[in-house]
């Protein structure tokens, strides 16, 4: 996996978007019926928020909270709030921690 040109800060993921399956079993999906894909590699993750205290919290998801790191397939939330850029010829999306809905094995 190629380094991040992009750093997130605070509770912010850089994740780039997997290619979604072409075909479901046996039917084959075509293009113009193809959702946007919501699962997504982590390519950076933000040092996370600072509390009052000092006290810096990494970016987690799930209970037992788990903290995400690079190299992780997530599953995105439909409605987040995404900012797409496009950096050295790679398309990244940043995403808020929170907009993660789980981390898929």
């Amino acid at each position: 996996m190629k380094a991040c040109p992009l750093v997130p800060i605070g509770e912010r993921i850089v994740v780039e978007r997997l290619e979604p399956a072409k075909q479901k079993g046996r039917v084959l999906i075509p293009d113009a019926y193809q959702e946007k894909n919501l699962r997504m590699r982590v390519v950076a993750v933000g040092p996370g928020r600072l509390l009052e205290s000092g006290i810096r919290v990494k970016p987690e998801v799930g209970n037992p909270p788990r903290p995400i790191k690079v190299g992780d397939t997530v599953l995105v939330g439909r409605f987040n709030t995404q900012e797409e850029v496009e950096i050295a010829g790679r398309s990244l999306t940043v995403i808020h921690s929170e907009g993660i809905v789980g981390v898929l094995p």
